[in-house]
């Protein structure tokens, strides 16, 4: 079978037979297979029928892509786009989104989705991110019935869990579509530059001694794959700075690149200049520009949204023979390459320093390889040998490294409990939670549990009887294990009260203290044992304590109903709105229905709203408020900028919504991080990025343009929560116009 001119590869004609026999489709295949062949598929069946197709992406970057090549193929006036800041086309047959704006058109206006034939799920394994995984979930349950689900993933340990669970939630059958196999095989290897190209069993004939001093880095690895002629490489680094860094090391090494190609280059670097002459007033194409002409770049998530796009169409022109780029660019955008190389495998996920997890080093290693084009694709992580640090017996074994199943991570927001509250009665809500994928999982593997909690009880049981055979005193008060075992925790407790922890805590630790001490003060005296015996008792004591811990750990996981766990929680936020007004008489009243149509801090943005702030204060101010309310990084240091605001009104809402969720034992949501506030304040008073950047220089050009949009997109829920005020929608225009110019409206 073909599809534009490509032979296609067996599971791709199993996912199309699938399409065309009316079923939810659900891909799951290493990068690079042809996983997107699938869904283009479906795009243009569906325009071929008169029908309409939703692509969804997890993150806007990947939106945008799709967005140009389906207009590309299929013509502007068939094509549309819908993500926070930017809304094109949107009654066209073929709509690309964010998975955001789905979830929230369902909620908001369903019948926006009933002529949907397809909804396509691109790294549908997202369901899996902590932060956003539930939007995809909500999603997935919330999708109408007449509608088919395309799912498209890497692979996945648990991929009939989730086939499965879709077909159960929505009573219909998933083509299953699972081909572990790749296409382009690849080969994966360590690299030092004394070994070359190794594995991990390589290293253990060598003494670390004989070699201490010299060190492997990024140049000596480039190095080696230019005299392998296996170029172009993606060299991801997990950090932006060192991303930079390496590139412009990299540059004064080599240069990559022929005349012609030099100036292809030189051509797109001022037509991009000409097209947008701000571009020549930022530091990022002033760094970029100083690698690109040999054929060398990088690219983050702090760059300009522009650059980023100039920078893959570069790559994907083949004009970039090395590419440094965090794992971002791992994510949907499809751009294969000859090798992938790691710097380490370590990362800052925003909270500690981490091994990366197996589907992380998965995703990104999938990029080696392209289809057509090469007959291996080559995967290299750096390492260092001479390092003294270094232990080869922590390296994973790079040929067997697996990927994480996904679990879901469903969560009710009070934007989701006041949409559920106001569409669906009590006994719906229920059902709804019964369809999480969480409640699918329990319920799964209920039984297995059952059986584990029945052979546990059977061997803790056996084992104690054994124990008390063996002595009648062990476990008992009498017995000089129990005895020991209990100084030995009372010094830990000591150990632990003379830390650096909380108040609470160490509230905590004193009663334990004094618990323990009242035992040992009147428990009765231990009877005499060999000290042979009593270090034998402490073992089986030690033994059977972790016995008992599997055996609680077991019996809670049977008991603990994710269903009852949500509708707690449910009924909880229900009483809090309750309490804020929020809902009155068994419906949502004007709060709550504010509240239902704001996605970003729904509390704090509602309580400001009706407290009269938006209307009260000056467009400059506002904006700077609006900054402090979506921006996310609490680790920001306070800008060189200083201003004077107000911001009682702010913390007064702050302290009525905290006070709320304590006495309703819920966790505090909503944040305020004023040091961003006079950064934006001048850029709406009219400051340019340059200025704006010196005074605050750990704020990369990317991240401001990337919270301006955020500003933006919050402005826009908020007009369509207070459709009725004319004057506050008028003055949320006046501050967009402040903020969306230069570089921010650039490719808006």
């Amino acid at each position: 079978m073909e599809f534009r001119g490509l032979n296609l590869s067996d599971f791709q004609i199993q996912a199309i037979d699938g399409i065309n026999k009316d079923k939810h489709v659900i891909v799951s295949t290493h990068t690079g297979n042809g996983k997107t062949l699938i869904a283009d598929y479906a795009v243009e069946m569906d325009l071929k029928d008169g029908k309409q197709v939703i692509y969804t992406a997890p993150i806007k970057a990947l939106s945008n892509q799709k967005y140009r090549q389906f207009k590309e193929r299929f013509g502007e006036v068939n094509v549309g786009l819908i993500t926070g800041d930017r809304v094109i086309n949107d009654r066209a047959p073929i709509l690309v989104m964010t998975t955001e704006i789905l979830r929230n058109m369902m909620h908001e206006d369903p019948h926006k989705v009933d002529d949907i034939k397809h909804v396509i799920f691109d790294e549908i394994h997202y369901l899996n991110d902590e932060a956003r995984g539930t939007v995809w979930e909500e999603s997935i349950i919330f999708m109408p019935k007449e509608s088919n689900i395309i799912g498209l993933s890497a692979t996945i340990p648990n991929f009939d869990e989730i086939c499965n669970w879709i077909e159960h939630i929505h009573g219909k059958e998933v083509e299953k579509v699972y081909y572990p196999d790749r296409i382009i095989p690849q080969k994966h290897f360590y690299f030092d530059k004394r070994f070359g190209p190794c594995k991990k069993e390589d290293f253990e004939p060598y003494s670390k001694e004989e070699i201490l001093g010299t060190t492997t880095n990024h140049i000596d690895l480039v190095t080696h794959l230019k005299d392998q002629d296996i170029l172009p490489a993606l060299f991801f680094v997990f950090s932006r700075k060192q991303c930079e860094a390496k590139a412009l090391e990299l540059s004064k090494y080599f240069d990559f690149l022929e005349k012609k190609e030099k100036n292809q280059i030189i051509q797109i670097i001022e037509q991009k200049e000409k097209e947008y002459p701000v571009l020549k007033d930022t530091k990022s194409w002033r760094n970029i520009q100083a690698s690109i002409q040999n054929g060398i770049c990088f690219h983050h998530a702090g760059l300009l949204p522009v650059i980023k796009e100039i920078v893959e169409d570069l790559f994907e022109k083949r004009l970039i023979k090395v590419l440094y780029a965090t794992e971002t660019f791992a994510v949907g955008i499809n751009y294969p390459v000859r090798t992938v190389c790691f710097d380490s495998h370590r990362k800052y996920d925003g909270k500690e320093f981490r091994d990366l997890k197996g589907s992380e080093y998965l995703q990104m290693a999938g990029r080696a390889g392209r289809r057509g084009i090469d007959k291996f694709g080559y995967v290299f992580s750096l390492i260092d040998y001479g390092n003294r640090d270094f232990e080869p017996s922590e390296l994973p074994d790079l040929d067997n490294v697996k990927s994480d199943p996904i679990l879901s991570q469903f969560r009710l927001t009070y934007n989701t409990v006041s949409n559920l509250y106001s569409s669906y009665n009590r006994e719906q809500v229920n059902e709804i939670f019964k369809k999480s994928f969480a409640t699918f999982q329990f319920i799964n593997k209920l039984e297995d549990r059952k059986k584990q909690l029945a052979i546990e009880q059977k061997r803790f049981a056996s084992i104690t009887e054994a124990n008390k055979k063996a002595c009648r005193h062990f476990g008992t008060a009498r017995c000089p294990a129990i005895h020991e075992e209990n100084i030995y925790k009372l010094q830990d407790l000591n150990g632990i009260k003379r830390s650096n922890i909380s108040d609470s805590k160490r509230s905590q630790i004193v009663n334990q203290i004094n618990e323990v001490r009242l035992w040992l003060k009147t428990a009765p005296k231990p009877t005499k044992c060999r000290r042979t015996k009593t270090i034998d008792c402490l073992k089986n004591l030690g033994f059977t304590n972790t016995l008992e811990t599997n055996l609680k750990n077991i019996e809670q996981s049977i008991f603990k109903d994710p269903g009852k766990v949500f509708n707690k929680d449910y009924n909880k936020k229900i009483r809090l709105l309750e309490n804020l007004g929020y809902i009155n008489n068994d419906k949502l009243t004007a709060r709550g229905e504010v509240c239902s149509k704001v996605h970003v801090q729904e509390l704090l943005v509602t309580e400001l709203i009706f407290d009269g702030l938006f209307h009260d204060i000056d467009e400059d101010t506002l904006n700077a408020f609006m900054a402090g309310i979506v921006f996310e990084d609490t680790k920001l240091k306070d800008s060189y900028l200083k201003h004077k605001f107000d911001y009682s009104r702010i913390y007064d809402a702050l302290n009525t919504i905290c006070k709320s969720e304590a006495v309703s034992n819920l966790e505090p949501s909503a944040t305020f991080i004023e040091s961003v506030c006079p950064t934006i304040y001048e850029w709406s008073k009219g400051c340019d990025l340059q200025y704006i950047t010196a005074n605050h220089p750990e704020l990369s050009e990317g991240d401001f343009v990337a919270l301006c949009r955020r500003i933006m997109d919050l402005y826009k829920q908020i007009k369509n929560a207070t459709q009725d005020d004319k004057v506050l929608a008028s003055k949320i225009n006046r501050c967009i116009d402040k903020i969306n110019r230069d570089v921010v409206s650039i490719g808006l």
